[in-house]
């Protein structure tokens, strides 16, 4: 079956630093993905399963295939997942999930002799995280724990499988290069661009066992995320949405704006120490930057009033600091708030990194929030707030008040205003 959907939040174009003068940068776009051929199936539910405990054995095995489409400059990139699970005492099947997820690719300034590597590495990657949410939720769907994959080391394959084809082709006494280094390939074992075929056939890729007992139709799911974080430092967290963020990594498909706004909601600014019988929240801070860079730029783009919004939502996972802590943080802090904040933006259709006029003028309007914040419920006066804070115009400040409010009615306030910019947005696109 086919379900094919318009590339909107999927959108990337990325742009090669370091190029040699008169060399072409390059430019990938996702112009559409879709699901080629989907199937589940829950061997369980079938065949039934004797009690007792049962450990889980999960195995993901990864083909991919390319091709040049008639239009210049298109490639259809296809990622073939066979994700199977089986009782690992005596090899009884538990289900089995096929997926293959394809996109169409805008690729120039790629080096003819680099495309093949190009095709096979780069865009599986950048359809991966699509594939890892498929997956989630047919797991999920079908009556199991939901199965977030780790994510596949597509440099990895490729180097495998050009050494399986080279091991093949030489000659007895000539040994490889050494492994762990890229090593050239050789004109007959490089697939023709015009029609990759199937690399590698099937690649296999191991992930993390998951176990635990089995509890009527379902597994005990404490027991799954234990094993599943073994062996490696835990730097995900689970949201209330079932989605696994990845601090250190995240994508875009593991965000939900059901879960900002609830993060928000409970976050405090200014580490709590504000006047009042509710805690300021980042969502309510964002409310209000949002109406201020509206003031500030009337016939302002959709879009930007939308990043306004957003403007601090990966404190939604990483906090609220104030700025004295994010300074002796350093730049670890930075660059974590760096990467979700991409994240996000490419989830909801913004590019990851914001114009700088964007910006700039989102900065203002947070610093004219805060310098109301600080003379309202934190305790300044106004003269310190004017040597911490830009003082703002007075047309931009009058009758803004400050609201303290519950959490739970700040967080539906935040997705009301979410829900109206993206039907703007959709409005005029």
């Amino acid at each position: 079956m086919s379900d094919e959907n318009s590339n909107g939040a999927a959108t990337a174009e990325t742009q090669a630093s370091g190029q040699n003068a008169g060399q072409p940068a390059v430019r990938m776009q996702i112009l559409t993905q879709y699901i080629r051929d989907l199937s589940f199936e829950n061997a369980v539910a079938q065949k039934g399963l004797a009690s007792g405990e049962v450990q889980p054995e999960i195995t993901v095995q990864v083909s991919l295939d390319a091709r040049k489409r008639p239009a210049e400059h298109q490639y259809e990139v296809i990622s073939k997942f066979r994700v199977q699970s089986a009782n690992a005492k005596d090899k009884t099947p538990l289900f089995l999930c096929e997926l293959d997820y394809g996109g169409i690719f805008h690729v120039e300034g790629v080096p003819e002799d680099q495309l093949h590597p190009f095709l096979m590495i780069e865009c599986p990657r950048m359809l991966f995280p699509f594939v890892r949410r498929i997956v989630s939720d047919m797991t999920r769907d079908g009556g199991f724990p939901a199965f977030n994959m780790d994510p596949v080391d597509f440099v990895a394959l490729y180097r495998q499988e050009i050494a399986r084809r080279m091991q093949a082709e030489r000659p007895a006494d000539q040994p490889l290069s050494r492994p762990g280094h890229f090593c050239v390939i050789p004109a007959g074992l490089r697939p023709a661009v015009s029609c990759c075929g199937p690399f590698a056939g099937r690649m296999r890729q191991p992930v993390p066992v998951w176990r635990g007992r089995r509890d009527g139709a379902s597994f005990a799911r404490q027991e799954t995320e234990k094993v599943m974080a073994k062996g490696r430092k835990r730097a995900w967290q689970r949201m209330l949405s079932g989605r696994r963020l990845d601090l250190l990594d995240p994508t875009p498909m593991d965000i939900e704006i059901a879960d900002i706004a609830h993060g928000l909601a409970f976050v405090a600014r200014w580490n709590g120490q504000t006047h009042g019988d509710w805690a300021y929240s980042v969502a309510e801070h964002s409310l209000l930057v949002e109406e201020i860079h509206a003031r500030t730029d009337p016939d302002c783009d959709a879009r930007w009033r939308l990043a306004a919004l957003l403007h601090d939502a990966p404190e939604y996972v990483i906090g609220d600091m104030i700025s004295p802590v994010k300074a002796a943080l350093g730049r670890e802090y930075g660059e974590m708030d760096a990467r979700l904040a991409a994240a996000i933006h490419r989830r909801f259709g913004l590019p990851a990194q914001l114009p700088a006029a964007v910006k700039r003028a989102i900065k203002r309007a947070d610093r004219i929030s805060a310098w109301l914040e600080a003379v309202q419920i934190a305790g300044f006066s106004r003269a310190e707030a004017d040597r911490l804070f830009p003082a703002p115009r007075p047309e931009l400040i009058q009758g803004l008040q400050i609201r303290l409010r519950p959490p739970l009615e700040t967080r539906n306030a935040y997705l009301l205003r979410f829900s109206g910019l993206i039907e703007e947005i959709d409005r005029k696109t």
